[in-house]
């Protein structure tokens, strides 16, 4: 039997994890983010969150810092897909994952690399959207939460994508900070940037409340 080739397992998406959903629109936005619907640039239109004024530059109000700007450079961040497409995603060992997905408005095949935040079983992975809940494949996966894994050796693995409770995802910040003091003090300083206003501005007394945590379960 042929082995299908990194495009052709790419293209082959649809077949695996079957035909798109129906189009949603579930975010809301006050008279003020007029300007920036057309221009798609407020954080507050994508989270469906309420406007935060004087955000020019900012990241729910707050400037952001060296590292959240290459969280959202996009050559940066798609850069390691390429390896999963040519089979040598291995490389970069079982602390990162390819997750495939679907455009939650397209319909069209995403592809995303996250790191890999815990696995409490040989069966789950956690990840976090680090840029928060306006990262388009964490909105993509509210809506079909079918999806494809690759990590390690493992290529493809059908996978669901579930998005834990405020109190589930704070535990897992939490271990994660016990269990890897040095990693959690530069990731508390993306996270924060912007989970702090948004908390503020939702009522949240605590920030890690308001961090999109997600569990992927493996399904064979």
């Amino acid at each position: 039997m042929a082995v299908a080739g990194p495009r052709q397992r790419y293209d082959a998406l649809p077949l695996l994890i079957g035909p798109p959903p129906e189009p949603t629109h579930t975010a809301s936005v006050t008279e003020g983010c007029r300007n920036c619907i057309r221009s798609r640039r407020c954080p507050s239109v994508e989270a469906g969150t309420p406007h935060l004024a004087g955000h020019a530059g900012t990241q729910y109000g707050r400037r952001v810092t060296l590292a959240s700007r290459l969280l959202h450079t996009r050559s940066l961040v798609r850069a390691p897909i390429w390896l999963y497409r040519a089979g040598l995603g291995f490389v970069l060992g079982p602390r990162f994952l390819l997750m495939r997905h679907r455009g939650r408005v397209s319909g069209e095949p995403r592809s995303v690399v996250l790191e890999v935040t815990d696995r409490p079983a040989a069966d789950r992975i956690i990840v976090v959207a680090g840029t928060g809940p306006k990262a388009q494949w964490y909105r993509n996966v509210l809506v079909e939460p079918r999806v494809l894994v690759s990590t390690g050796f493992r290529r493809d693995a059908r996978a669901r994508a579930r998005a834990l409770t405020p109190d589930d995802a704070a535990a897992v910040l939490q271990r994660y900070a016990s269990e890897h003091p040095r990693a959690w003090s530069a990731l508390r300083r993306v996270l924060s940037e912007w989970a702090e206003p948004l908390a503020a501005a939702t009522g949240e007394r605590r920030w890690e409340r308001v961090v999109p945590v997600v569990e992927l379960r493996l399904l064979g």
